[in-house]
């Protein structure tokens, strides 16, 4: 029997963490949380989207981005995702978000709190920064020198890659594993003739 997860089931994660949302189709569950750092509280729209293989969390950080500000934030960007986040940043649309994903099968409240939790602290260690970038991109290469030099991120540091990819479920899809096993057969394959 398939595993069915809707927005009933994140409705229900939800409340037993006590977070107001709304449910806006079978699919698609919206909240909001704040992030408050010195002096600046920014509020985080969230969409939450299931699918039969992925639940899917994404947040709005910053929003009509152009010119040379998109390319200092896609600069910006590009460093954090390169340091093994659980939550991945990208631009669309002139829009920031960042997201992340648990695969069915392995959902619990646990899992899904995780995911949640990840994305969440990622967005509230940067989400003044990309705001800020958002008006002067003059700064990336300042937070990316400050990032860089430790900043509170020696414990990502020293978790190896795996470790995060199995805590984060950010292990390759279904679609890429197929896509090395083809390779590997492939290989084994010329080496047999």
């Amino acid at each position: 029997m398939a595993v069915v997860t809707n927005s009933h089931t994140v409705a229900g994660y939800l409340d037993s963490f006590g977070a107001r949302y709304k449910r806006v189709s079978d699919t698609v569950t919206l909240f909001g949380f704040s992030v408050d750092s010195h002096f600046y509280k920014a509020s985080l729209p969230v969409e939450i989207r299931t699918s039969v293989q992925w639940v899917t969390f994404r947040a709005l950080i910053v929003n009509n981005l152009s010119g040379p500000e998109a390319l200092a934030v896609a600069l910006y960007l590009g460093y954090l995702n390169s340091q093994c986040r659980g939550a991945r940043y990208s631009i669309q649309d002139g829009n920031v978000l960042i997201t992340t994903e648990v695969h069915v099968s392995r959902l619990s409240k646990e899992t899904f709190a995780e995911a949640l939790s990840a994305m969440i602290s990622s967005a509230a260690e940067t989400t003044v920064n990309l705001r800020v970038l958002a008006t002067n991109p003059q700064l990336a290469a300042l937070y990316i020198d400050l990032d860089s030099r430790g900043n509170g991120r020696e414990q990502s540091r020293s978790m190896a890659p795996d470790d995060i990819l199995i805590r984060f479920d950010l292990r390759p899809t279904g679609l890429e594993q197929l896509l090395k096993q083809e390779v590997t057969n492939t290989d084994d394959n010329e080496r047999e003739q």
